[in-house]
């Protein structure tokens, strides 16, 4: 058996350590101590347990689509929008696909843009150019809407 990577909390550091001896005793296995980011998720330890976010992820996404200096929106996508297959061919479908596998990823942490997500995904063989704005607003929202600032609790997931 192989695992590349695995994440082990608990709130009883004793349970813990005997469980990656456990671990330990059957496995080979190579313990690296507190977690920072692990998979795309930063962790953030507190008094209340770990918290995970993804707003290092975020960035990312908008490095990648060279939007980290664009304009943030409240919305994800504006009301009353329906996508159509008519229109004209996006040029770079490849960023398309790539920017829409990585943000069906984020909804993992972000359930408020899966719908758009979704949507946008069904146009990965041949994306128009409104999908590729509808993509581009989606990222603006979470420009606006990124973890800065706000409590952990309410975006990440919380392990105790």
């Amino acid at each position: 058996m192989y695992v590349d990577d695995i994440l082990i909390t608990w709130s009883n550091s004793i349970a813990l350590q005997k469980c990656i001896q456990d671990l330990d005793d059957h496995f080979a296995i190579k313990t690296l101590g507190y977690v920072n980011y692990f998979i795309g998720f930063e962790a953030h330890k507190t008094a209340n347990g770990l918290y995970l976010t993804q707003s290092k992820y975020v960035l990312d996404l908008l490095k990648k689509a060279s939007m980290q200096d664009c304009k943030p929106c409240d919305t994800p996508l504006i009301s009353g929008f329906s996508f159509t297959d008519k229109g004209e061919q996006f040029s770079d479908p490849t960023l398309y696909r790539n920017l829409i596998g990585s943000l069906q990823y984020l909804t993992h942490t972000r359930s408020d843009i899966s719908f758009v997500v979704n949507s946008l995904s069904q146009f990965l063989s041949s994306p128009k150019m409104e999908h590729w704005l509808a993509c581009k607003r989606l990222l603006q929202y979470l420009k606006e809407y990124n973890w800065f600032g706000a409590s952990f609790s309410t975006y990440g997931m919380v392990f105790l």
